[in-house]
């Protein structure tokens, strides 16, 4: 699943929420 499919800005929070 690209980070494009569900949204970049989701992507990111995602990626901070997994720190």
């Amino acid at each position: 699943m690209p980070c494009a499919s569900v949204g970049l800005l989701f992507c990111i929070l995602l990626a901070v929420e997994r720190t």
